[in-house]
Order: C-alpha cells, then structure tokens, then sequence
C-alpha cells in the first residue's frame, strides 16, 4: 500500500497552519485509498506535545496514521544550489518514498538542487521555490508538489504564480527556499546568479 508523509511545523507545543496538513492529508487519503483518514492519533500527540522552539513533525501515513515523529528543527542553509533535469521525475504527492529525489540530490553533490522538467523550473529537493525581482514575489507556476506554505501565500496574495524557465531565470535576482517549517523570509535569498553563472546542470 502506497504511504505518504505529511511534515509540520511545532512552534513552542503548537501546531502551525494545521488546517492545510490535515486537508491535504484527508484528499491525499481519499484519492489513493478511498476513505478519510482517522486524524485522532495526530490530535493526541498534539495535545500533548510539550516541545520548545521550532521542530519538526512527520507523520507516516496510508488509510491510518502509521508513525508520528517529532524532532528538533535543523535548517538547510545553502551555499551551492545546481541546476538539475529530471523530466521524468514524479512527485505530486507527498510520497514517503523519496528515492528518485534523493538520488539526484546526492548525485548533485551540493547543498540543495533546483529541478528543472522540460525546461520549466520546478522546485528545490526540499522546498518550493519563490523568485523575486523588481515586480514582486513568483513562484513557478508549475510545482513538482504544491506545499502548504506556498498554497498559503498564493492564497495571501503575497506571491503569484509565474511560468518560469531556464531562459527566464535571469530576470530574477534571488531565490527563497520555502517549505512548512522554512517560511518565506526566514532563510536568507539564494542569488540567482550563483547556478546561473556556469550554466552548470
């Protein structure tokens, strides 16, 4: 049976944006397995939970919640990102078998890899991507897996969604990696010049 993960943000004991996992949750159960998920073991925890700062929830998960693992957060920070092409790579759901990603992440050797399917850029190997420039905030139009931060700001209206390619990136002046326990601005820009300037792949 094909299982997912589901990765949330614990800020001081609570749970932060928590509608947006648990509905993803639910249409991801649905969709695969037929039935609605049973959220309780996930409230229990929570209810529970007496972690300081910033950590890292991940639920394992198919017709029932499997395991529920909580860590202390560890940011990413990036100081090689490279350009990848992986057109056949498939992950619109957030699958808990995450080889193929991390193959090509390792095979990268760098901090973070920006996937690039039919020249369209897509996202990092851990986050979604937001572009920024003189006109504002975008983020490409077409995701490898629409995350829940990034939902949230379209939603907002903080960021738009824009068809961003190889031959368009230069019109951007840095990159933020976002995900739900990295939102936008916590993390300092990524120039985009940086895996511009080798035309590296």
């Amino acid at each position: 049976m094909t299982q997912f993960i589901e990765t949330l943000c614990i800020e001081d004991g609570r749970p932060k944006h928590l509608a947006y996992h648990l509905n993803r949750m639910i249409r991801t159960s649905q969709h695969f397995h037929g039935v609605r998920i049973p959220l309780h073991p996930l409230f229990e925890h929570i209810a529970v939970t007496k972690s300081c700062g910033r950590a890292k929830l991940r639920i394992l998960y198919d017709t029932h919640i499997l395991s529920i693992d909580e860590t202390p957060y560890t940011p990413l920070y990036r100081h090689t990102v490279r350009l990848v092409t992986a057109d056949s790579l498939l992950y619109n759901y957030k699958y808990a078998d995450r080889t193929a990603i991390d193959q090509i992440w390792h095979k990268a050797g760098t901090d973070d890899i920006i996937i690039v399917q039919h020249d369209q850029i897509t996202d990092s190997a851990i986050a979604n991507l937001v572009f920024e420039n003189s006109h504002g905030l975008f983020t490409p139009i077409h995701p490898l897996l629409a995350g829940t931060c990034r939902q949230r700001l379209l939603n907002q209206g903080i960021i738009r969604e824009a068809v961003i390619s190889r031959q368009t990136l230069s019109q951007y002046d840095r990159v933020y990696f976002i995900n739900a326990l990295c939102p936008l601005y916590s993390l300092p820009a990524f120039p985009v010049n940086m895996f511009l300037k080798d035309g590296q792949e």
